[in-house]
């Protein structure tokens, strides 16, 4: 079941969002070459102590870290560590914030510096039916599971 909210609620959704954005835009910034996704991760931190917010998966399930960091093939979720990118790395960002009890969660796709092609594509085709999805998610949709075409 879907609650709706009020609109000081969706307020304070918005503002957790932006606090989720904000952190993501400090993890964009220091990606390049010879960072490590620990070092990632400690930049995530600490941009979410000065937007107010909380880690909302550190300790969930056990989870030691505070965001996840996947690095090429790795799947999701996992614990970011010693790896240093490289030029070409396709690193996924996965950062769920809290702020006054709210909670969002985003994950985002970056490439470390000029990226494959390959790699390129990829993101452009995730980012293409990411905002499909976006353009249809109205209220009382009718949802239909849908065959995407091939780019």
């Amino acid at each position: 079941m879907i609650e709706v909210r009020t609109g000081g609620e969706l307020d304070a959704l918005r503002a957790c969002g932006r606090a989720n954005g904000g952190v993501h835009g400090a993890v964009a910034e220091a990606m390049r070459s010879g960072v490590t996704t620990g070092e990632l991760q400690e930049i995530a931190i600490a941009a979410m102590r000065q937007c107010g917010a909380r880690s909302a998966i550190k300790g969930v399930n056990g989870f030691p870290g505070e965001i996840c960091v996947s690095v090429n093939s790795e799947i999701g979720h996992c614990v970011p560590g010693s790896y240093r990118l490289k030029a070409g790395d396709l690193v996924k960002v996965d950062i769920a914030v809290a702020v006054d009890g709210w909670m969002t969660d985003a994950a985002r796709s970056y490439v470390v510096g000029d990226g494959t092609e390959e790699t390129l594509h990829l993101i452009e085709v995730a980012e293409t039916a990411l905002a499909a999805g976006i353009e249809h998610a109205v209220a009382a949709a009718d949802v239909r599971i849908f065959r995407m075409r091939s780019a």
